[in-house]
């Protein structure tokens, strides 16, 4: 059924007969903007206004600003944008994605940013949410768009490297938005914060990837059980920041923990089981113990050879530690 259009004037009036007050909408928000914005209350009203016309003449553009509201402000990709929540992540058809982005424009949510991204006004991207939230819409719209960077964000490989840099200021925002509550929102969000985590592994930023490894960590363990592989994994990955960052203690108590349970779970010859007793091994040799980093050295070792003989590379690395 296609929406009644409304005039300028018939909005007005709907707000008029409301209790809303605009400036108490947004609270002490309101006064963060200072003298440089001088937002009005005309302005935010006007904005309101739009947003509800927009929202009864075009739903998709409307949803789509309901999303954006939750990336970061500045440069939103256009990828994110065209993540199809109804279709499985699919990409929405092009022109309905430029017909929206078009009608966002018109109305001054919107400006267009550099390589097709997208920007939001401070105070449009604050009445949006405040907005949302009057309405009981604001964990619909928040959801959607952390599945779209769930979706979107790529592999953190050194191609991507740029790519995961530029997504990044949006993975962390719709993460604030989000909190855990049911079982697939934990799920989504432990995608988010693993392939947050993964980048700054790669590029060697140890004490970011720890803050989002420990909360996956977290999750995982609520989600599975602290005895799953996946809790298993994640708590290894952190042990490993800890290596990297001096903390051999720390980093000890883990990989501890995580060898006696791989070894129940996968078996003390597992190629994951020694490759946690090789990394036990070497924060031994960094604490000083060196009896006891020779001796699971000697065991990781004997067991390579067995298992994969003496000439592959995972039994040659013994040798060059």
């Amino acid at each position: 059924m296609e929406a009644k259009s409304m005039s300028v004037a018939e909005y007005t009036s709907l707000l008029d007969g409301t209790d809303v007050d605009p400036i108490e909408l947004l609270g002490d928000d309101y006064e963060s903007f200072g003298k440089g914005i001088r937002a009005s209350r005309a302005m935010v009203e006007t904005w309101i206004i739009s947003f509800e016309m927009i929202r009864q003449q075009d739903p998709y553009a409307s949803d789509l600003l309901s999303r954006m509201a939750f990336f970061d402000r500045q440069a939103i990709p256009r990828e994110f944008l065209a993540y199809d929540e109804k279709n499985a992540g699919q990409e929405i058809d092009e022109r309905v994605l430029t017909s929206a982005l078009g009608t966002l424009k018109r109305f001054s949510f919107i400006s267009t940013g550099k390589d097709q991204t997208f920007d939001m006004h401070r105070l449009v991207q604050l009445v949006s949410q405040k907005w949302l939230i009057r309405d009981r819409m604001a964990e619909r719209f928040a959801i959607e768009a952390l599945r779209a960077v769930s979706y979107v964000f790529p592999e953190a490989t050194y191609e991507n490297w740029a790519t995961c840099s530029k997504y990044l200021a949006h993975a962390t925002a719709v993460l604030r938005s989000v909190k855990p509550g049911k079982r697939q929102i934990r799920r989504d969000r432990v995608q988010v914060l693993d392939k947050i985590a993964s980048y700054f592994e790669i590029v060697g930023e140890w004490k970011s990837a720890e803050e989002y490894l420990i909360e996956a960590r977290r999750l995982t363990a609520d989600i599975k059980g602290q005895g799953h592989l996946d809790t298993l994994v994640y708590t290894a990955r952190l042990a490993s920041t800890y290596w990297n960052q001096g903390r051999w203690d720390e980093a000890e108590t883990l990989e501890v923990q995580v060898l006696e349970r791989m070894k129940k779970k996968l078996g003390a010859d597992h190629p994951d089981t020694l490759t946690i007793m090789g990394n036990l091994a070497s924060t031994y040799w960094n604490q000083g113990r060196w009896d006891e980093a020779e001796t699971l050295d000697v065991q990781v070792l004997e067991r390579r050879m067995k298992k994969l003989g003496a000439d592959h590379p995972d039994t040659l690395a013994i040798w060059a530690t």
